[in-house]
């Protein structure tokens, strides 16, 4: 006999042979209960970068579900038991996908899948001083200048003029993926007299 809906079911044989009387067996007790339903879309980051932490990725509630359980890509860290996870991508994480599946102690569900892109992170760039007052960046292209004060709009060359005293400092970004910040120069513009005029040299300061 197969039960017929969830629940406690208890279970014995009879057994009779001729005109004896019967007799039973020890009663068994079945506990039948339903598995997890299918597990929903993944919702979260699908393009991410190597150093990228606390991305959040959720699920809708599983049906009949106590505990989920998550599995990440390669270099990826985390951990859930619930519908919802934070990810932290470590500067050697590589693409793959994101599941996760209710689970209940009847069994387990059907997972659902993500696939995430992760990125490289680029290299820090360097930077140094040339011609007083020129900050080259060892990076062809890509590159964002920034001072003490933040981002400095527009410059975005591999050469960077400075017009101004300050602590400057360069950030490559690839593919939606910044790098560390380069090393910083400080420089400044002095007054020296050169006959009857004044004139600016720059010179780097610590």
């Amino acid at each position: 006999e197969i039960p017929s809906s969830v629940g406690l079911w208890k279970y014995r044989v009879n057994v009779q042979s001729g005109t004896c009387p019967s007799l039973y067996s020890n009663s068994v007790t079945i506990d039948v209960g339903e598995k997890p339903d299918s597990a929903g879309t993944i919702s979260g980051d699908t393009i991410v970068c190597q150093g990228q932490d606390s991305t959040l990725y959720t699920i809708p509630k599983i049906s009949h579900a106590t505990s989920y359980h998550w599995t990440l890509p390669n270099g990826a860290t985390g951990k859930s038991s619930t519908y919802s996870i934070f990810v932290n991508y470590d500067s050697y994480s590589t693409s793959g996908n994101i599941n996760v599946y209710g689970q209940n102690k009847y069994g387990t569900g059907t997972a659902s899948s993500l696939a995430v892109q992760v990125n490289q992170k680029p290299p820090t760039p360097v930077i140094i001083l040339q011609n007083e007052n020129i900050l080259h960046s060892n990076e062809l292209s890509n590159n964002q200048w920034y001072n003490q004060d933040g981002i400095i709009n527009d410059s975005t060359n591999q050469n960077f003029v400075v017009r101004e005293n300050g602590k400057y400092y360069d950030i490559v970004t690839q593919n939606g993926c910044a790098s560390d910040s380069s090393n910083n120069i400080s420089i400044r513009s002095e007054e020296r007299r050169v006959g009857k005029e004044c004139r600016s040299r720059w010179s780097p300061y610590h």
